[in-house]
């Protein structure tokens, strides 16, 4: 009975042993793993934590870029988090145009997580459906010769292609202003109206044969003539002059590129050999007249009322509106001179960082995984 016992009491101790160990080893297993979640937890708060600190330099330099091959380091205790931030510029970067990507790698007691967010850029300029956007039902236009062109082909102001996609030459939001223009034109305007390729399905309603010479002119219900109206009251209220009337005469007359201008009018503008850079908006009964050269201007135009460009060099890189929110507002467009307008997504973007009151960079950030 006693050795009995004894074997039963020693059975006990082994099998308790057994179970004892048995947990012991799970518990080393569940401790292992907690210390490897903690670890990756660790890094990828690392790598956030940079990303945000990189986020929030983008948000008052927009301009700010490392490249891919010289990160910046930022330190959160004992982790490091090393980000690098880049655009489509870059060689090797895949990127939208106006998209900037920010890939922060995080580093905590060996254990590395990586963060990576994409923000989209844009400036605060009214959006451009074409070179020339003409927001009326009410239009009169009126072109002579062929010695004049209009072109959506993203253009930078030393002649080399733009990073953007091309533009149509002139975006309406009207079939009225769309017939008008058309009808207006010989066969060999239309070829000097040139961008997008539009579909033919578009000219229809024109009949006849097309030829080789099709214009860039597209119609764009899309057109927001309240945007383009609320963003003519921000530059009323950031100008830098406001006239009546005025003469503009001189290099620089309405601003430079370094320092461009935004030039509101109420009345005539009348341009007499005159450069310069900026925002000019010509308010509603009131004209752009260009009789002199005109033979640099880069930037923004808006025009809500007359546009005579009849005499001498014209030349004016960006892009020109006409319009507003008032479907009725009567447009005289009448292009005599040699006139020479090119879309440059460059110059506007110089706009948003000349002019951040009136034009500055809005930022969205539209994506963020890890």
């Amino acid at each position: 009975m006693g050795r009995a016992m004894l074997f039963l009491v020693s059975g006990s101790f082994i099998l308790f042993a057994m179970i004892q160990l048995g947990v012991f080893d799970r518990q080393a297993t569940m401790n292992e793993v907690n210390v490897e979640y903690v670890l990756a937890a660790q890094s990828r708060n690392v790598a956030n934590s940079g990303l945000e600190r990189a986020i929030n330099r983008i948000s008052t330099d927009f301009s700010w870029r490392t490249g891919l091959d010289a990160p910046v380091s930022y330190n959160f205790g004992s982790g490091t988090a090393s980000v690098t931030v880049v655009d489509g510029t870059f060689t090797g970067v895949s990127l939208p145009f106006g998209f900037i990507e920010i890939r922060s790698s995080g580093n905590s007691n060996g254990v590395t997580s990586v963060a990576v967010a994409r923000i989209r850029v844009e400036n605060g300029l009214p959006q451009v459906h074409g070179t020339m956007g003409i927001f009326t039902d009410n239009l009169s236009f009126n072109v002579s010769g062929s010695s004049f062109l209009i072109t959506g082909h993203d253009t930078n102001p030393d002649g080399t292609a733009g990073l953007l996609e091309s533009l149509p030459g002139i975006a309406v939001n009207s079939q009225a202003a769309f017939d008008e223009i058309y009808n207006s034109l010989n066969n060999t305007q239309r070829g000097r109206i040139q961008g997008e390729e539009t579909p033919d399905d578009l000219f229809d309603t024109i009949g006849g044969l097309l030829g080789a010479n099709k214009p860039s002119l597209t119609i764009d219900p899309s057109m927001d003539g309240d945007a383009l109206e609320d963003f003519v009251q921000l530059a009323i209220s950031n100008a830098d002059v406001i006239y009546d009337d005025h003469v503009a005469s001189g290099e620089g007359s309405l601003g430079t590129v370094e320092a461009p201008q935004v030039v509101i009018v109420n009345g005539t503008l009348e341009v007499r050999n005159a450069t310069g850079a900026g925002i000019i908006i010509i308010k509603e009964g009131g004209s752009l007249d260009a009789r002199g050269n005109f033979d640099k201007f880069e930037g923004l135009i808006i025009v809500q009322g007359n546009a005579d460009l009849t005499r001498g060099n014209i030349n004016i890189m960006g892009a020109m509106l006409f319009g507003g929110s008032n479907p009725s507002v009567e447009i005289d467009i009448d292009f005599r001179g040699n006139v020479n307008i090119q879309y440059s997504s460059h110059v506007l973007n110089n706009l948003s960082t000349r002019l951040p009151q009136t034009a500055g960079m809005k930022q969205e950030l539209v994506s963020i995984f890890d």
